[in-house]
């Protein structure tokens, strides 16, 4: 009787202390667990403010426009094929050099920051981000109008004299790093790249221009009738 009681009060001991101890362990997980969200909330942090604060700026212009020109605000959302019932292959063209400008600076600005700290890779970082600046640039340009529209219609700036100051920034840009573009592999890669974007964009704005003047092709045809 006294060996059975003895037997089941050790048993209940180590039954306690082994639930203690998963107690313990899973409130020694919970507190890492927490522990490393909040390093990673506070190491990106800037990372995220830097997505997250954009964002919500364009989306409070949209709304801001939207009360002060009376715009329907889906206007800003919507696919334009889709809402004007156009075939899918409208701006095909268009659209691809829009992704062409943004994979070259997605790639240019990204190896940029990341080269950034390392002092002696400090100027290859430099060259890097001014070509994703200067490739963004050229593909807003791209995406928005900016020279066809933006600047001479709403921003009442000449067409002349967007092209010089485009002209002005990229010379400004080769001159900054001519030793590195004439001196290494860079050369090659940045004449052919540019020069092949350059005239690709040249071919779909004259394509785009011919189409809005309905020289050739007049209106899209109806998606029903493709």
């Amino acid at each position: 009787m006294i060996s059975d009681s003895s037997n089941r009060s050790d048993s209940h001991e180590r039954q306690e202390m082994s639930r203690a101890e998963v107690e313990a362990d899973q409130s020694a997980l919970g507190a890492r667990v927490e522990s490393e969200v909040l390093r990673q909330v506070k190491s990106l942090s800037p990372l995220m403010l830097f997505i997250c604060v954009p964002t919500l700026l364009l989306i409070a212009s949209t709304v801001v426009v939207n009360l002060k020109t009376d715009l329907p605000i889906r206007y800003f959302f919507i696919d334009p094929v889709a809402e004007f019932n156009a075939p899918m292959y409208i701006g095909l063209l268009s659209n691809f050099g829009v992704l062409l400008w943004c994979s070259a600076a997605s790639v240019c600005l990204f190896s940029g920051v990341m080269l950034f700290h390392q002092e002696k890779q400090r100027e290859v970082s430099l060259f890097l981000i001014g070509s994703g600046l200067i490739t963004s640039l050229l593909m807003f340009d791209d995406l928005y109008l900016l020279h066809e529209e933006v600047f001479p219609d709403h921003l009442f700036v000449p067409q002349p004299l967007v092209f010089v100051a485009y002209a002005v920034l990229i010379i400004a840009y080769f001159v900054r790093f001519r030793k590195m573009i004439w001196n290494t592999d860079f050369a090659s890669v940045s004449c052919i790249v540019f020069l092949c974007q350059l005239g690709f964009s040249g071919f779909v704005c004259h394509a785009r221009r011919v189409l809005h003047h309905g020289e050739h092709l007049g209106s899209p045809p109806d998606r029903r009738r493709v």
